[in-house]
């Protein structure tokens, strides 16, 4: 489908907008474009939409942007301005970029030919999210030629202007904080805070009475504090901890470690050697299990 779906308009001599797109699913794969044209005030004059079979992207901004150009002519517009999300194209077109594609090239020639046609033309680039209309309408082309149940809205853009915003809702209040923390039952270790444990079911039994079992109190708490107290705190833990108890006597007969103990007394015996025994000149013997240093003197030696 190619074509004006509104009754041909009375052009002025100013500046009419385009926003034209074109759209490939597999690059190259289905394809088709879509075109919204309006006047100054921002009236839609015409909506073009039509499948191209298997092409690429390129190929399906190109044929969009020559359906617009050959509408221009037709219904003599003096002024036209088109927006395109193809920068490609767009650089092109402003001689910016080469055309070095075979297939894009005739495209292109055409584009500049009919462009000339007319008394001013101006091509922009946009962002794709300034070029919605024209991208549902390549969106519905594509669908017609895939045989999807494309949009049932005749004017796009008129609908998406007049739309009401959706109501605004109003999102509930935070919840107010606990100044207790929650902690889950299963829980019982949190730092700086207290250990908490459930209290332990009732034992049921001929002994438990109705009296009892309301009066009884949970476990007392503990408080458990994971970090190590401060040097003042720790001095007064220790004053007023209890006296240790006596050490056990073996413990208290083992002697210390690493005591130095005095160098035994050091004496020097003189004497000689006959027949390879050690003969002392004071005639004083030794007793068994003495350890001995002997140091050899050659005779005549004074000795200190």
């Amino acid at each position: 489908m190619n074509g004006n779906l509104f009754p041909q308009p009375a052009i002025s001599n100013e500046w009419v907008t385009a926003h034209c797109d074109g759209g490939s699913r597999g690059n190259p794969g289905p394809s088709g474009y879509g075109a919204v044209i309006e006047d100054p005030p921002g009236h839609v004059l015409a909506e073009l939409s039509e499948y191209l079979g298997i092409q690429t992207n390129n190929f399906a901004e190109y044929s969009g942007l020559l359906g617009v150009l050959k509408w221009a002519v037709h219904n003599n517009v003096h002024r036209l301005r088109v927006i395109s999300d193809s920068e490609l194209m767009v650089k092109q077109m402003k001689g910016q970029y080469k055309v070095a594609s075979p297939i894009l090239r005739p495209l292109w020639e055409e584009a500049k030919r009919l462009s000339h046609r007319v008394e001013a033309f101006d091509i922009r680039h946009t962002l794709r999210g300034g070029n919605k209309v024209a991208d549902q309408l390549a969106n519905n082309a594509m669908d017609r030629g895939m045989g999807k149940a494309p949009s049932t809205a005749s004017n796009l853009d008129s609908e998406r202007r007049n739309a009401t915003p959706p109501t605004s809702r109003t999102a509930p209040p935070p919840a107010a904080k606990s100044a207790v923390p929650l902690v889950n039952r299963s829980t019982y270790h949190r730092i700086g805070e207290a250990e908490i444990r459930p209290p332990a079911p009732p034992a049921v039994g001929p002994a438990t009475s109705p009296a009892a079992t309301r009066t009884a109190r949970p476990a007392p708490v503990r408080p458990v504090n994971h970090f190590p107290p401060p040097p003042a705190e720790k001095q007064a833990l220790a004053a007023s901890a209890p006296p240790r108890a006596a050490a056990h006597p073996a413990e208290q007969a083992a002697p210390a470690r690493n005591v130095p103990t005095a160098k035994p007394e050091r004496r020097i015996f003189e004497g000689y050697v006959q027949g390879g025994v050690v003969h002392l000149l004071n005639g004083d013997g030794l007793p068994d299990g003495l350890f001995v240093r002997v140091v050899c003197e050659e005779p005549g030696t004074a000795t200190s």
